[in-house]
């Protein structure tokens, strides 16, 4: 297995911290199994995940090319190939894409100088994040991936880095933009809240997942952050569990003196 790590878009990335966030459930077996979780790309909710830009344009010309009505004035026989020709065409792609889709193992964290509002929101409202420098987590991945390397062969890659946002419309517009050699570091505009850096596994030798270990160095440079939703009593009953369970400190989040700021009331 060969690791390769993107170039950064970002400068000054002494400054920068990835962030996690997860349910409570996620967060234990994180703590437990000391490792990073990679999911199948299939079964992310993004349909594009891993496309190329042929196949984003291709996509995109013939899904728009099907009317949803027949026009009277094409004769039926034509009409027929027209839509028969453009679903085989669709189908084809997608096998294709999902066929890739299965071979790819991603962990997603989010690329910041703080936490992100709206990430709590979509993804852990009851739930907590955990946050570690990225210069860290770079050099606990190479250190991950000298570990596992034997296990996997020699064709397959490790990749970390940068998720690079895209508008799909016009991509053959923007030719020199869609160059990349990894596909699945490339998304949409439309996720372009996600900030995301990744962990990428290329496999054939998976399943529905891939855990990749860590060591005390990134632990060590861990912090955990609970909800900013959650009530002082909530977060002082999550917070000694954290002590007693795993000898974790669990902080607040920078976020709940704002959020709590609203509901306050005149004295």
């Amino acid at each position: 297995m060969k690791f390769k790590e993107l170039p950064l878009l970002i400068k000054d990335s002494n400054k920068y911290f990835l962030y996690r966030y997860m349910s409570e459930d996620k967060l234990a077996f994180f703590l437990k199994e000391r490792a990073i979780y990679l999911t199948r790309m299939d079964r992310f909710k993004d349909a594009l995940e891993g496309a190329t830009p042929y196949e984003i344009s291709e996509l995109a010309h013939f899904l728009s090319s099907i009317p949803e009505s027949r026009n009277n004035n094409i004769p039926e026989d034509t009409w027929t190939y027209i839509k028969e020709s453009s679903e085989l065409a669709i189908n084809e792609h997608k096998a294709v894409i999902l066929a890739r889709q299965k071979e790819r193992y991603v962990s997603s964290w989010y690329l910041g100088l703080d936490e992100s509002y709206a990430m709590w929101e979509l993804y852990a409202q009851k739930g907590y994040l955990i946050r570690i420098p990225l210069n860290v987590f770079i050099n606990s991945m190479k250190d991950s991936f000298k570990k596992m390397r034997s296990a996997f062969d020699s064709a397959d890659y490790f990749v970390i880095g940068e998720v690079r946002y895209q508008g799909f419309e016009d991509m053959l517009l923007n030719e020199r933009e869609s160059l990349m050699k990894f596909s699945a570091f490339r998304k949409s505009l439309a996720f372009k809240h996600e900030d995301e850096y990744r962990v990428v596994l290329h496999t054939k030798k998976g399943g529905d997942s891939i855990l990749t270990p860590i060591a005390d160095k990134f632990l060590n440079n861990l912090r955990i952050f609970a909800s900013p939703y959650f009530s002082d009593s909530e977060y002082e009953r999550r917070r000694e569990y954290m002590k007693v369970e795993y000898s974790r400190i669990l902080q607040q989040s920078n976020l709940t003196k704002w959020i709590r700021f609203k509901d306050r009331k005149p004295i």
